[in-house]
């Protein structure tokens, strides 16, 4: 009887989701912290290697905890590859290509005394940049595991995984007001799929450890290039495809991108005698509307189609809205000295 019950249930599932197709919208994302306007131009730097007397520590702490010399360096590496890759992609930044390398900290997860002023302001002058973004530390952990995996007619198959654990440490540094403006550490996870190697294949372990570290570095310094500069970002979103003829030609509209032809139908489905029809409608319309880059008319509409209409699938989307609504005031804050300069 159970098997019944799900089948039914899975059933149910398949139809209802077989109602809406999926599309994408590009939005941009404000930054989680807001700097200040006069700041335009970074200069990136690594202040990860240790100091002499450190390193024949940090050497036998390698030993000691399985990590492989050099490979923290690697992920270092990535990591400012990672947030440099990130602020070129933003309106709001100019990235100074030339990292800055020569700097020395702990060589751990610990964070360093801040840089002296002089060194900042030295460095900032020379290659006419407004602040520093400075990974300050860096540390990693592997852990390997196995978990079974179910394959389809026959015995689950073990698969071997090793989990990259990163701990980053970021400063932002104001060379004009000699503040702060930025100091966060934060802990990332890469998931490598596969066996690194066995215990005698050194070159191969060594090779695949490298590759492993480079990916979870670059994720890293992705993640706190996020943190500091607004960013384009992809969101999902669902329309309702079926309820009528007219409903099914406005979805192949959508489907090839021909959103004002789709809107068209929509906007007069929206006043459809059936009432699902006619919900449907206007629920799509918020979606035309977001596409559309009017975020107020598309609460208006996704308003209707919840409080009118009483679609429960339209509440998420239009807390989803309010969000992107409060979102966009925060971003037009951060964005304001990029008008100012155009």
């Amino acid at each position: 009887m159970k098997k019944y019950t799900y089948a039914i249930t899975a059933v149910l599932l398949i139809a209802l989701g077989a109602c809406r197709s999926t599309t994408s919208l590009q939005v941009m994302r404000p930054a989680d912290i807001a700097l200040p306007d006069h700041i335009q131009r970074f200069l990136l730097a690594d202040r990860t290697r240790p100091e002499e007397s450190q390193k024949e520590i940090n050497i036998i702490e390698g030993i000691l905890t399985g990590e492989g010399i050099g490979i923290d360096k690697d992920g270092a590496i990535a990591c400012l590859e990672g947030v440099k890759a990130t602020l070129l992609q933003t309106p709001r930044f100019t990235v100074d290509i030339t990292s800055v390398t020569g700097l020395k900290g702990t060589g751990t997860a610990r964070m360093p005394a801040p840089l002296p002023w002089d060194t900042i302001t030295k460095l900032c002058n020379a290659r006419k940049a407004d602040a520093m973004v400075v990974l300050e530390s860096f540390d990693s952990n592997n852990q390997v595991f196995t978990e079974s995996v179910p394959v389809q007619g026959g015995a689950p198959q073990l698969r071997t995984r090793t989990r990259v654990t990163l701990i980053t440490g970021w400063r932002v540094y104001d060379a004009k007001n000699k503040r702060i403006l930025d100091e966060h550490v934060q802990t990332s996870e890469y998931i490598y799929d596969g066996q690194i190697g066995g215990l005698l294949d050194i070159a191969i372990q060594r090779q695949r450890r490298k590759e492993m570290m480079r990916a979870a570095g670059d994720r890293a310094g992705d993640m706190y290039g996020h943190r500091i500069s607004p960013q384009w970002i992809w969101v999902s979103r669902n329309y309702y495809n079926k309820g009528n003829d007219q409903l099914k030609i406005a979805a192949r509209f959508a489907r090839t991108q021909n959103w004002d032809k789709a809107a068209e139908i929509w906007q007069k489905q929206a006043n459809a005698e059936k009432e699902k029809v006619a919900a449907r409608a206007t629920y799509n319309m918020a979606l035309a509307a977001e596409k559309a880059g009017d975020l107020d008319l598309a609460i208006t509409w996704i308003e209707k189609a919840y409080t009118q209409y009483g679609m429960k699938k339209a509440l998420p989307y239009r807390n989803e809205l309010y969000f992107r609504k409060a979102e966009q005031e925060r971003l037009k804050e951060q964005m304001k000295s990029l008008e100012k300069k155009n």
